[in-house]
């Protein structure tokens, strides 16, 4: 999994752990029909959590799938994949070269 999806994936965990924490402060607040918001408020973030749950599993198996279909054309072709990463090298050591 990429570290973008990671951070972004750690930020929804928190929002809604904040969100959990305001339902419950809510709650205990005891303002007319604040209850029935709160109850409303908890449904919507276990739909959220669930749909969260379902995301990060979904990007681990694309993130497994991508590995393994990697490590099998490398597997494959390896002369191949040995020439790709020796051109990208070559091509950084050029431009790196150019930049000093």
């Amino acid at each position: 999994m990429s570290t973008s999806a990671e951070q972004l994936l750690g930020q929804l965990h928190r929002v809604l752990e904040d969100l959990e924490e305001f339902a419950g402060t809510a709650h205990d607040a005891g303002a007319e029909g604040a209850g029935a918001v709160t109850d409303h408020l908890k449904e919507a973030l276990g739909k959220a959590r669930e749909r969260i749950s379902g995301l990060e599993t979904g990007l681990k198996r694309g993130a497994v799938a991508g590995a393994k279909a990697t490590d099998a054309y490398v597997r494959d072709h390896t002369w191949q994949s040995i020439g790709v990463a020796a051109a990208i090298a070559f091509l950084l050591g050029a431009l790196l070269t150019r930049r000093n």
